[in-house]
């Protein structure tokens, strides 16, 4: 499987469990139009495909807040979460609710207290 076969099959994850399986909404996310984003999901072979480029896979993980090269691995990337810490679990079920740009500016602040904790705490958590 080549690098954009890989991309592709990723794509299609990404979108069943960020977008409810509506391509619509990848498209309105990353601000491309619809037949866009179904021409990348075309199989390989079929007319008018559209590769998933270095660019548009650099902004679809940065706007679903995934690793680097993320469309690019090959392990499923779940999580490593101890669903035994309840807080945690139930945080991240609630976030799950809150539209994208919401949670955008959520995860900023997160990421703000959290450096501010380490220059207060001199680096620890």
């Amino acid at each position: 499987m080549d690098k954009y076969e890989k991309r592709r099959t990723k794509l299609k994850q990404l979108i069943k469990e960020k977008c409810d399986g509506v391509n619509a909404k990848l498209a309105r996310d990353i601000g491309k139009d619809q037949s866009y984003v179904n021409r990348m999901l075309y199989a390989e072979g079929k007319a008018g495909r559209k590769r998933i480029g270095e660019d548009t896979a650099d902004l679809i993980e940065k706007t679903y807040n995934l690793p680097p090269r993320w469309l690019d691995s090959d392990e499923s990337d779940q999580l490593n979460i101890d669903t035994r810490d309840t807080e945690l679990v139930n945080l991240i079920k609630l976030m799950q609710g809150i539209p994208l740009e919401e949670r955008k500016y959520i995860h900023r602040f997160l990421n703000a207290s959290n450096e501010q904790h380490k220059k207060n705490t001199g680096g620890g958590n």
